[in-house]
């Protein structure tokens, strides 16, 4: 008995929509670019502090898919001074490297005051989440996520609230 082809169809529409919403639904894991919520931010840098950045330089950099190296993949640096460590070791002065080659998640770097989240990639200093890794600092206050959202809901918040709830975060992870 051969199937009705209008069953068919309809049969090979389900298993075609069922097949494209897992490939949506896997797609994002495989991104280079996750956001990372703000509990998990503080858990993965390897450093946090309050940093001053001066102005941002051009890199030399190659083709970064030809690159073996890091310097491949950031195109900009900026002098950087520590003004305050919450989290890690990392020299008074160092150069901080950004404005990644991939166009879609980068840590882009300006002048200015922040909490900076950084993570060590061989000789290199850089953001730990992408653009979320360097904080605006405007006065006694910082941009981050409300206190009521456990997600990136950006607001400019008191520094020391923000700096006490990182510590509480970081009291409850084991030392690196």
């Amino acid at each position: 008995m051969a199937p009705q082809p209008l069953s068919t169809l309809k049969a090979m529409a389900r298993c075609f929509a069922i097949l494209a919403f897992l490939l949506f639904l896997t797609g994002s894991t495989w991104g280079k670019a996750a956001f990372l919520p703000p509990a998990e931010l503080t858990r993965k840098a390897d450093v946090i502090a309050l940093v001053d950045l001066d102005e941002p330089e051009a890199v030399a950099t190659s083709d970064p898919l030809e690159s073996p190296s890091p310097a491949g993949y950031y195109r900009k640096k900026a002098q950087a001074r520590v003004v305050e460590r919450i989290r890690g070791d990392i020299p008074d002065r160092f150069v901080i490297y950004g404005d990644e080659a991939f166009i879609c998640a980068q840590c882009t770097l300006s002048k200015g005051r922040f909490l900076a989240f950084l993570t060590r990639k061989g000789d290199f200093w850089v953001g730990t989440n992408w653009h979320l890794s360097l904080r605006p600092i405007k006065g006694d206050q910082v941009e981050w996520g409300a206190a009521d959202s456990p997600t990136w809901h950006f607001v400019f918040r008191k520094k020391d609230e923000v700096i006490a709830e990182i510590r509480a975060w970081l009291a409850k992870v084991p030392n690196r």
